[in-house]
């Protein structure tokens, strides 16, 4: 039995003269002291004891007019309780891109008060479904094993030094789409006169490695300039002296 368990105690009754039970005592023992709130009780709840204690039982029968031998039952030693692991889920929970780490977050529970060896976790990796077994016991997954569009979970166990825990299944996630970054933006020339024509100079990035498109808006003192719309450059006809441009 472990820690988890009721204890429950049985025995067969004779007698010689065919009188009925009636006053039989029954005795509890931890650790071989006696557990006087439990005498003639034939369950000992699970909260009395604790991992490695000694329980025994002993029992004398009544008939209503004497009392039988005492009898000692066989010695049982309480047993190391399984951890427990629970609320596993993947951090961040929401708005996961192919930027994020995705580590693995759970509950440890233990009934006899075992600390968890964190080193012996043991961890399963999926992607959409499919084990990844050069992720296993990693907490942690780096983003650049993830792609988007991908769902991604995982399966733990975990130890207290003695036993592991069921396995369990933590929630899943979906890597969305991750927006592109303009690095930079400036004009060639960056100090422009009246006969140069405007280029736009634009850096950008995607960590999705998706095609981007652009949407430039070109203004000039301060003004929109719809004709203009996603051109990438200007002609110096355009502009003159004095005047103020960005995009």
């Amino acid at each position: 039995p472990n820690t988890t368990q009721d204890l429950s105690f049985s025995y067969t009754y004779y007698d010689f003269d065919g009188q009925p039970e009636s006053g039989t005592q029954i005795r509890w023992y931890k650790n071989w002291i006696l557990q006087p709130q439990y005498n003639d009780s034939l369950t000992l709840p699970n909260g009395v004891f604790n991992k490695n204690d000694n329980i025994t039982v002993t029992i004398r029968p009544h008939d209503s007019y004497d009392f039988g031998n005492i009898y000692n039952s066989t010695r049982i030693t309480i047993i190391d309780s399984e951890p427990v692991a629970s609320a596993a889920a993947i951090s961040p929970a929401t708005n996961v891109k192919t930027t994020s780490t995705l580590t693995a977050v759970y509950s440890y529970y233990d009934i006899d008060g075992d600390p968890e060896v964190i080193s012996k976790v043991i961890v399963f990796w999926y992607m959409n479904g499919t084990l990844v077994p050069s992720l296993t016991n990693l907490t942690s997954v780096d983003s650049s094993f993830t792609h988007k569009g991908e769902t991604w979970n995982f399966q733990l166990r975990v130890y207290d030094g003695m036993l592991w825990s069921n396995l369990i299944n933590s929630s899943s996630i979906t890597i969305v789409n991750s927006a592109p970054v303009i690095n930079y933006a400036y004009f060639n020339p960056t100090i422009a006169y009246t006969n140069n024509n405007l280029q736009t100079n634009i850096s950008y990035t995607d960590d999705d490695g998706d095609p981007v498109t652009q949407i430039i808006r070109w203004y000039k003192n301060g003004i929109l300039q719809p004709l203009l719309n996603d051109s990438t450059s200007i002609g110096s006809s355009l502009t003159l002296k004095h005047q103020v441009w960005y995009y």
